[in-house]
């Protein structure tokens, strides 16, 4: 199964230290030889080829595309996909995955979920969840279950989803209204899963850390409050289970005012906001 990761990572200086955490876990999983072809397209952002050239040597996995100046993760992302797909890499049945340039993948990883998505029964959508001190995943997989829709909204992040090729041609791009760097900052991996939950036959979840990043960090819930919400909304009619969802997240965020963890102001602006429809997938 060809595996194809999609990163993208900020030049300051240099690339950041963690980056290379993340490459070197790979590059492990890699050098074990239970893995087909492996391909890490990374963004890096804010870098000229001049800047680039004082880059130490990558490994021969990792493709870099650069890119001068900052954007939102959700355009970066974009741009990534696009790569992928005009470089041939997305096959229906490859493993996508969307690693930040500070996490990684402990050993094993790799291998495993590859086992659950070529298995007898059509998996195209896994997803776990994360944590600064993971668990190897042969301790736990036997802990997955068929996902339902608070899975995906609750645990589902960039780090931790994991698509069936077929199912990334079905439902195209982010939603570059959403994500750091936009105005409405963040949800764009929440849309995106729920996209993939909605198109998918079968969707596992397993309610275990076995993807290394720093911890969930709950004082970021305001700060991230108005993107979830927009995400909730777009597919609040396609779903029950999205519809309560979305009813819940306006009573967290009534919650987080009366708690002066959010202003009242950035409630209602979250709740009054829009963003513009979703274009048909242009990679199928």
């Amino acid at each position: 199964m060809n595996t194809v990761l999609l990163t993208t990572s900020i030049f300051r200086d240099g690339l950041p230290d963690v980056l290379s955490r993340m490459v070197a876990s790979i590059g492990e999983q890699k050098g074990s030889g239970a893995l087909g072809d492996i391909t890490l397209l990374l963004l890096i952002q804010n870098c000229t080829d001049e800047q680039f050239a004082t880059v130490p040597a990558l490994p021969d996995f990792v493709v870099p595309i650069l890119h001068g100046s900052i954007i939102s993760l959700s355009a970066a992302r974009n741009i990534l996909l696009r790569a992928a797909f005009s470089r041939g890499l997305v096959e229906p049945d490859a493993l996508i995955a969307f690693p930040d340039d500070d996490c990684w993948y402990p050993s094993g990883l790799l291998a495993g979920i590859q086992a659950r998505f070529s298995g007898a029964e059509p998996l195209d959508f896994f997803f776990c969840s994360y944590s600064t001190k993971p668990l190897a995943f042969a301790a736990v997989a036997g802990q997955t279950r068929p996902a339902k829709v608070r899975d995906v909204v609750r645990n589902a992040s960039s780090n931790t989803i994991f698509l069936r090729g077929s199912v990334a041609i079905a439902i195209g791009s982010f939603d570059e209204d959403l994500g750091v760097g936009t105005r409405n900052n963040g949800g764009e991996d929440i849309e995106y899963a729920l996209r993939a939950f909605l198109v998918s036959r079968r969707t596992a979840f397993l309610d275990a850390e076995i993807v290394g990043h720093r911890d969930k960090d709950r004082s970021l819930r305001a700060k991230y409050y108005r993107g979830s919400l927009l995400a909730l909304r777009r597919h609040a009619l396609a779903d029950f289970g999205i519809a309560f969802e979305y009813v819940r997240k306006i009573a967290v965020g009534g919650a987080l005012s009366l708690k002066g963890e959010m202003p009242a102001s950035r409630l209602l602006s979250a709740n009054i906001a829009g963003h513009k429809p979703l274009p048909p997938s242009p990679f199928r």
